[in-house]
């Protein structure tokens, strides 16, 4: 690819014959790697395993270290509830284990199950949200995200769930927590949930 007037060699050779001292170029090298320097003398240029093709995809041969910076990483968590009615205020998912015979109390945020502590700064990306039941399908659900013990949400999306055993999912993107908040999830939909699967998708700066 041409760069101004100059190709990639010509460039190259512009670098190497306006460099203080020669520059010592490898035997080879590999389609569309990343040059690198060999030694700390800043006259030897290496190949490498990292490659930008045309469409500008990165591939990375080894590890990939970050360091400083705000290094940010999804984490999945996977809820689950049995309920049989719709109230107004919803239903707030547990976040812990879970077992078919237990129910949960409508529009409860105060319970300890509910309840997730945010080991860094962060937002919800995701909730996806499936229901297993039978009879009417849940309809219109409002999912909500919230934080410490507040009915408030940060953020909220309607997901219209009209068939059973088929995954919805709400995207949020104007929300954000703190490392030790208390974070809880919502869903208040307009026919019961029946048997109700969630997996939410939390992004956390871990440098936090």
């Amino acid at each position: 690819m041409p760069i101004g007037n100059y190709s990639h060699s010509k460039l190259l050779q512009t670098i190497i014959d306006n460099s203080p001292s020669s520059v010592t170029l490898p035997d080879a090298s590999t389609d569309n790697a990343i040059v690198r320097f060999s030694g700390t003398s800043g006259d030897t240029i290496q190949n490498s395993g990292c490659t930008i093709d045309d469409s500008n995809n990165v591939t990375i041969a080894g590890d990939l270290t970050i360091t400083g910076g705000n290094k940010k990483a999804k984490h999945v968590f996977n809820l689950a509830g049995s309920v049989s009615a719709a109230p107004g205020g919803g239903y707030y998912l547990p976040w812990v284990t879970y077992t078919e015979s237990q129910s949960i109390s409508a529009n409860t945020i105060s319970a300890m199950r509910n309840s997730l502590i945010a080991p860094y700064d962060g937002k919800f990306l995701t909730v996806m949200v499936s229901s297993e039941g039978s009879g009417t399908e849940p309809g219109s659900t409002v999912v909500g995200v919230h934080k410490n013990h507040s009915g408030t949400a940060l953020e909220t999306q309607t997901i219209n769930m009209v068939a059973f055993s088929t995954t919805y999912t709400a995207t949020f993107s104007s929300n954000s927590f703190s490392k030790g908040d208390v974070l809880h999830v919502n869903l208040a939909a307009s026919n019961s949930l029946d048997y109700v699967l969630a997996t939410v998708v939390l992004e956390f700066a871990e440098s936090t």
